[in-house]
Formats: C-alpha cells, structure tokens, sequence
C-alpha cells in the first residue's frame, strides 16, 4: 500500500483513479479499518490496477494535503479521477460498499 506525502501528492494522483485512506497511526478506528482497505485493494485485478490505485495518507505527517481535502474526522476516504474528487465518506462502516460505488462513479 502506496503512503502519499504532501511533496509529491498532485503528481501521484493527476492521471487515474486513486483511492485514498486518510488516517493516523492513533486513531482506532483508522487502525480496524485499514487491512480492510489492504484487503479490498488486493481483490482487484492487475490489468485493473493499471488505471486504479490505493493508498494511504497520514494526517500527521501530511498536514497540507488534509487540509487541501479538508479532511476534518478520519477515517476519512476520499475517491479522486485525474486529481479530482469524485466523491468521499467517513468511518468505517460500509466501508467495501462505498468504496466500489465510489470507484464505479469515477469510471463513468
């Protein structure tokens, strides 16, 4: 799973649809939530994951990009096509349903 970082974020998440897990390493339901998160990123495909990708953005270590998002409880995850939200939903709960009816919004 891919850690973004505020020096690098734009160019990692300009082209494509990108996935993101904005958490810290104290919060605890950012802590259940996430080999939920690893487990959905591993269901798909290679050949999908050349125009998907997942990754992690830590809110302590990455201050400008939550507030860019605006990013005010975690988790908080947050589906962007070409750098572009799509769409975004906190906490965990439904988290396989919302992420999949995110990822399918930004393939249209």
């Amino acid at each position: 799973m891919k850690e973004l970082e505020d020096s690098t974020f734009e160019q990692e998440t300009a082209t494509g649809i990108q996935v993101l897990d904005f958490w810290a390493p104290w919060c605890g339901p950012c802590v259940t939530a996430g080999p939920m998160f690893e487990s959905i990123a591993n269901s798909f495909s290679e050949e999908e994951l050349k125009t998907l990708s997942f990754g992690k953005v830590n809110v302590d270590k990455n201050p400008e990009t939550q507030q860019k998002f605006n990013v005010k409880s975690i988790p908080t995850f947050i589906v962007l096509k070409d750098g572009l939200e799509v769409g975004r939903f906190k906490g965990a709960q439904g988290l396989t349903t919302n992420i999949l009816n995110l990822i399918e919004k930004a393939k249209t």
